[in-house]
């Protein structure tokens, strides 16, 4: 009898435990939110601006609104242009997706209604339908079989579902925790091309506008100018801190990584000089053959999983699990195991 009790308290135990588990489980899902889908790189699909990254957006609101190139797919179009207009001067960022339609047709929809904002041409519905797998719920209306659609990133580049019917809302909502690293009612008109540049971290672009500006218009634009000039140098002194710290903490792949992107990204600023000698001196390094390698394993890995034959999946997973194992806290795991939890997510399905 006494035995009985004993197991019947435990098994109430495990069962306060597994549910304290579940619950905790599930606020962290909660707080941790939808990833939205990777936005594309080709530049022939994107208008009024080269292409963009989320990394770039971070930090600001992202309001996306996907409509169509005729008079009842853009019939909203009006309102989230004048939401747009009321919050020109706040970090959030307007990009259109224009559905079924040509980059041909979307060119020429847009310079009829003087659209300046950044636009996404998505004429197959690819990228629709990867918002409708992020934004995927029982409550969530598919973009990709509406006329139209709004959904916004937050700060922390977490998507969800806005009011179509009332965009002042969504462009209010997707303001909490958002904000420029430069505010814009302090730079000159002349200046802003290069401050829009420098807030996007588009630098190869802000270098030629910055050195002008240093040089020429006024006393104020050159100060402008000076500024974001200092924002710059600023982000390189953080990555080359961040490169450092880790080729001395043995982190030679994420070092690697560091300095190739600081070479990339600001080319023609002021750099310090022994960062390509580090990385060809890095490159010597196993860890960073072997990443190169586990690199090229993570692109097979990812067709793989893409593959029917479920035994051929599975050898897809184990190969990235390795690579997680392998290359903790770096871009190679945190990509690997993107690619496994959505895998695994849609083998439930």
């Amino acid at each position: 009898m006494h035995l009985i009790r004993v197991r019947r308290l435990l098994m109430l135990c495990l069962s306060c435990v597994l549910s304290l588990f579940i619950i905790e489980r599930a606020f962290a899902e909660d707080a941790e939110g939808k990833s939205p889908p990777v936005l594309p790189t080709d530049p022939s699909v994107w208008l009024n601006t080269s292409p963009l990254t989320w990394e770039q957006l971070s930090g600001k609101g992202v309001v996306l609104y996907y409509f169509s190139c005729d008079p009842e797919g853009a019939a909203d179009l009006p309102k989230v242009i004048e939401a747009a207009r009321t919050h020109a001067v706040d970090p959030v960022i307007l990009i259109g997706v224009t559905m079924g339609n040509t980059r041909q047709e979307t060119e020429a929809y847009l310079k009829t209604i003087g659209f300046q904002w950044p636009v996404l041409c998505d004429p197959v519905y690819s990228f629709t339908h990867l918002t409708d797998k992020a934004l995927e719920s029982e409550e969530s209306n598919l973009l990709s079989e509406c006329l139209t659609g709004v959904c916004y990133v937050t700060a922390t580049g977490v998507i969800d579902e806005g009011d179509w019917e009332d965009p002042k809302s969504t462009f209010k909502d997707v303001l909490e925790g958002a904000a420029w690293i430069t505010d814009p009612k302090d730079i000159p008109a002349p200046v802003l091309p290069a401050w829009r540049a420098v807030e996007l971290k588009k630098y190869a672009e802000a270098l030629p506008l910055l050195k002008k500006g240093v040089n020429a218009g006024s006393n104020e634009q050159k100060e402008a100018a000076r500024q974001l000039q200092q924002v710059v140098l600023k982000e390189i002194e953080r990555l080359v801190g961040e490169a450092r710290a880790a080729d001395e903490q043995d982190q030679k792949w994420n070092a690697y990584r560091k300095i190739g992107r600081i070479l990339d990204e600001f080319r023609g600023y002021d750099i310090p000089k022994d960062l390509e000698p580090l990385q060809k001196k890095l490159a010597k390094t196993s860890q960073v053959k072997q990443g190169l390698t586990a690199e090229k394993q993570l692109g097979i890995a990812a067709q793989g999983l893409k593959s029917p034959n479920a035994v051929l999946r599975k050898k897809a997973e184990v190969q990235l699990e390795k690579i997680v194992a392998d290359f903790p806290e770096s871009d190679l795991a945190k990509n690997a195991r993107k690619l496994i939890d959505d895998s695994q997510q849609k083998s439930k399905k």
